[in-house]
């Protein structure tokens, strides 16, 4: 006689998060070129290291490019 095999995945919480986490991740990259505020290449080295601000969300780095459109356009060469 076989035993049923049970997974836990329809129930699983946990599982959910994860595939939640992925698609974000997987839509974020897709749609980076109409959802990134600036240009992730464009300097501006008069707004090097920047804070965070109404125009740069998570602020700038040393070439006073923006962090967040280069997170964007990064996770679309990562994945």
């Amino acid at each position: 006689m076989q035993t049923k095999r049970r997974t836990r995945w329809p129930t699983d919480p946990g599982a959910w998060i994860g595939v939640g986490m992925v698609v974000a991740v997987l839509l974020l990259a897709w749609g980076a070129p109409w959802l990134a505020p600036h240009d992730p290449t464009k300097q501006q080295l008069v707004d090097a290291f920047g804070t965070a601000s109404a125009v740069y969300p998570l602020g700038t780095d040393h070439l006073g490019r923006d962090l967040l459109s280069r997170l964007l356009f990064g996770a679309r060469n990562t994945l």
